[in-house]
């Protein structure tokens, strides 16, 4: 964030808090809120707000109450201002695409549900936008921190149990079920909602950065498998993979029969949870990444990036789970759910688009194995264009054990359900 950036976002924080949050003379410490590796489109922080002209004796004998109000904990996303960075990862469009998610996704889905559900019930299952602006290189969104109400991210190197893949899962299915019921009943108003929702990252012609990456990392996974007949015959299947990896990820990405608004990025560092009884709850975060798609786009990232081979050997009762999920949402929500998509459609979708988590797990699992702290800094790399540099990290990440295992696991899986 440069000097000017962040006076300028700290002159709107601290308006925010005195207009909004009625702190008179607001003191703000800002942290770093992402871990290293975590987030590339943007720069993310924590800012604690305190009044500054409050006094330790001014609690009194309430003090819970008084700190609650006297303290307050904002993420502030904020775009970066490096122009290679900026482009590599589309961030001026990202920007764009979570402010509409939040400003109008969201609220036209929290209406539709209104007509069908409790207010309990309604999907909310995302941090609160408290504010944003779009203006050229110096967007901005202000969000509650989710760490206060007790939710927190898992460990990334480590895959999520089985009991937090199935509450992701449920979210998920819940989720897509609005899309399936408001298209149901009001095809013209979700289209519309739905035309902006065009592709950012893998867009046909386009992103030429990107395209050198992913056929590096191709080789990278083949190379985590080792000379056994059966992991021959993966490697064949992936060499096949790597000379169409691009275009058979846009391919995904188009397809638009039977089609959901996506959270688009569900990996680790965009997920929370609480533990609340006996159930996780779980919060989707970074919405920058909202695509309009099949419902496999969601479930195959998840599943290839953020479980492991443990997991998935359950992959038939995980299925089975999120279907049941989705139609009994859907039949809530007022539609013919077993009609709108039924559990072969459901495995046709697989089929069809599930080499799609294939491809960001190639993509994305040499970050997301390596443990934060010893994580090189990427971004700083990329600023610098310096692909030496990029060549030397990239060769110690995918020298990591956690790497080699998880990623020769997801691409043994994508042969044997029959993704690839």
């Amino acid at each position: 964030m440069s000097s000017e950036l962040e006076a300028y976002v700290r002159e709107l924080v601290k308006r925010y808090a005195t207009v909004n949050l009625g702190i008179k003379n607001p003191k703000l410490v800002v942290s770093a809120a992402a871990r290293n590796g975590d987030n590339f489109a943007s720069d993310v922080s924590r800012v604690e707000i305190t009044d500054g002209d409050r006094s330790d004796s001014d609690e009194g004998s309430n003090q819970e109450e008084t700190h609650r109000s006297s303290k307050v904990q904002l993420i502030i996303k904020t775009s970066p201002q490096d122009a290679l960075r900026r482009q590599m990862y589309s961030s001026s469009l990202q920007f764009t695409r979570e402010h509409y998610t939040y400003n109008t996704v969201f609220p036209a889905l929290e209406k539709f549900q209104r007509q069908y559900l409790l207010q309990s019930q309604i999907f909310a299952h995302y941090p609160k936008i408290l504010q944003s602006s779009m203006e050229a290189t110096k967007e901005f969104i202000i969000l509650e921190d989710l760490c206060p109400l007790r939710y927190h991210t898992s460990y990334r190197p480590e895959a999520l149990s089985f009991a937090k893949c199935m509450s992701v899962i449920k979210t998920l299915a819940q989720f897509h079920a609005i899309s399936f019921a408001y298209k149901d009943q009001r095809p013209d108003e979700f289209e519309k909602l739905t035309n902006s929702l065009v592709e950012i990252t893998f867009k046909d012609g386009e992103n030429k950065i990107l395209d050198p990456f992913l056929y590096r990392f191709i080789e990278c996974g083949i190379l985590t498998l080792s000379d056994s007949e059966e992991d021959r015959r993966v490697k064949g299947r992936l060499e096949q993979f790597q000379e169409v990896y691009a275009s058979l990820m846009r391919e995904c990405v188009d397809a638009k029969e039977d089609a959901v608004i996506l959270h688009g990025d569900c990996w680790m560092s965009n997920l929370m949870f609480r533990k609340e009884l006996d159930e996780i709850d779980v919060r989707l975060i970074d919405w920058q990444g909202t695509r309009y798609g099949s419902p496999a786009i969601d479930l195959s990232y998840f599943l290839f990036c953020c479980a492991d081979s443990k997991v998935r050997v359950e992959l038939p009762k995980i299925l089975d789970f999120y279907h049941e999920e989705l139609i009994k949402r859907i039949t809530e929500l007022g539609s013919d759910g077993a009609k709108l998509f039924s559990h072969s459609n459901l495995e046709g979708h697989m089929k069809k688009y599930a080499r799609f988590g294939l491809g960001m797990a190639i993509l994305t699992l040499h970050v997301i194995t390596c443990d934060p702290d010893e994580m090189p800094n990427i971004k700083d790399t990329v600023q610098k264009d310096d692909s030496a540099q990029q060549d030397n990290i990239i060769n110690y990440l995918i020298s990591k054990p956690a790497y080699r295992e998880r990623m020769s696991g997801v691409c043994r899986d994508a042969i044997k359900y029959g993704y690839l």
